[in-house]
């Protein structure tokens, strides 16, 4: 019985390990931004600064919510922050596009209802060629067996 409970083990261990070589594909950031580009028709930029979240929702059945916090950090230049956000099951293309004009030390709040995504979570991706910018995802729950509020600062990123 003890060779069974280890061989389990072994076995289970295995399946831990090999378990992200079986995963599904999802579009990786890089493909993300070069597609993004390829459809405006402009060449991959050569810089830029961006923050990558890898959890917002959207699940309103459940009374959860995100809400994107962008700010420009620029004292004289309008930027333009574009990204995605991809629901969870999304095949490449099933992305929805984020386009996002901000003047000099304007902050913006984007509600993720507001940009089409459905009671899901998912991930997601804004960056700039312009100018660095400040970003974070506020995460809220109304469900009164659950309420609370927490701040997604997000990875940072600068390609250079």
């Amino acid at each position: 019985m003890k060779r069974f409970a280890i061989v389990v083990a072994m076995v289970a261990m295995l399946g831990l390990l090999v378990s992200p070589v079986w995963a599904s594909d999802r579009p990786s950031v890089d493909e993300l931004i070069d597609n993004y580009y390829e459809i405006q028709g402009e060449a991959a930029p050569q810089a830029m600064w961006g923050y990558l979240y890898d959890l917002v929702t959207n699940a309103y059945d459940q009374g959860w919510g995100s809400i994107f916090v962008v700010t420009n950090n620029s004292v004289s230049t309008r930027i333009e922050i574009d990204g995605y956000v991809v629901p969870t099951g999304a095949n490449p293309g099933g992305e929805i596009p984020i386009q996002i004009f901000l003047n000099p030390y304007e902050v913006r709040y984007i509600n993720l209802s507001a940009t089409g995504m459905g009671s899901t979570n998912a991930w997601a991706i804004l960056w700039s060629i312009q100018r660095d910018f400040g970003s974070g995802v506020l995460l809220y729950c109304t469900n009164p067996s659950n309420p609370g509020i927490a701040w997604e600062k997000g990875w940072y990123f600068f390609n250079p």
